[in-house]
């Protein structure tokens, strides 16, 4: 479902592409990640309808849109109401302390 912005403007959820890019500059040296195109699997055998299946379950575009209990401000505070993207270092952050990781340095 697409948010409505401030001014009135309707922002498009993010692509996949662009939630992997965000991860991606956010836990390590940002660089472009490569776009890899779809490449149809050959052979009609078992094995290749297996690679089909498999390759149409990851490029699915999952909409999300959140139930009525999540848009009741009583019950739900929102801590990233602008989206995923925009709060990559925050999300990155609570991850990273949840786990108890941090940056570490070897010198060998």
């Amino acid at each position: 479902q697409p948010v409505t912005e401030p001014e009135g403007s309707v922002s498009l959820p993010p692509t996949q592409a662009e939630l992997v890019q965000g991860i991606v500059d956010e836990i390590c040296d940002p660089y472009e990640v490569p776009l890899v195109q779809e490449v149809a699997p050959a052979g009609d055998d078992e094995a290749g309808a297996e690679l089909r299946s498999l390759q149409e379950a990851l490029t699915l575009d999952l909409v999300m849109a959140p139930s009525q209990r999540m848009l009741d401000p009583e019950l739900m505070e929102w801590c990233c109401r602008e989206g995923l993207l925009k709060n990559m270092r925050k999300i990155a952050g609570e991850f990273c302390k949840e786990r108890k990781l941090r940056a570490m340095r070897v010198l060998i």
